[in-house]
């Protein structure tokens, strides 16, 4: 499949910005920069043990590539940045001791965003916002109507900007003292039915519940 050229006015770098499926020879790479981008994170370096525990919750695998559900971009720098989903729900995902309700029925077939980064050179410039439109596109191809996501709360308004609500806020100690915490994020695809009937919809008043454990 040919890459799909991304144009931004806004920002030259994202120009000549190539996006397309990474291929299984491609994994190493791909892991390697999400190291890189778990370990700085949104709001600074993190401590090993966030690192790890994000790591088990969104870490990359090959079935991911194999199965056409990641996305990369690159330019004539190099890799700089990918997007990685599932089918699972994420009420099955690895969410430390806490088992997430679904969706209510309303939400239509949904997709769960299992990864996005972007090289930390490389930020600001347009790639996310590319690769997560990128990967919408085919959502809506397939027919998903709603698309979820858990997130640190660094990249919470990111994925505000692009549309998407929260609608719970969760917190998880870890075995060494320190507390992983996530948000659950929705959006409802503007091609989809349920963008008309969409429970997260008026939802964005207000704070999210929040639970810890």
């Amino acid at each position: 499949m040919a890459p799909q050229q991304v144009s931004d006015q806004n920002c030259a770098e994202t120009m000549n910005m190539g996006i397309r499926p990474a291929r299984p020879d491609e994994l190493d790479a791909l892991q390697a920069l999400q190291w890189q981008s778990l370990r700085q994170g949104a709001d600074g370096p993190q401590p090993a043990a966030l690192e790890a525990a994000l790591w088990r919750l969104r870490g990359l695998a090959p079935h991911h590539l194999a199965a056409g559900a990641c996305l990369l971009a690159e330019d004539d720098r190099g890799l700089a940045g990918f997007i990685a989903w599932q089918d699972e729900p994420l009420q099955r995902s690895f969410l430390p001791r806490e088992k997430l309700p679904p969706l209510p029925a309303a939400c239509g077939r949904s997709a769960t965003l299992r990864a996005l980064h972007v090289a930390p050179q490389r930020t600001g410039a347009g790639i996310g916002r590319a690769l997560l439109a990128a990967a919408e596109q085919r959502f809506a191809a397939a027919f998903v109507e709603t698309v979820e996501a858990l997130v640190p709360p660094g990249a919470e308004g990111f994925f505000r900007r692009q549309g998407y609500v929260a609608l719970s806020a969760h917190a998880t100690r870890l075995a060494d003292g320190a507390v992983l915490e996530l948000r659950r994020m929705v959006r409802a695809l503007p091609e989809g039915p349920a963008r008309l009937r969409h429970p997260a919809f008026g939802a964005t008043q207000g704070r999210p519940a929040t639970t810890r454990r």
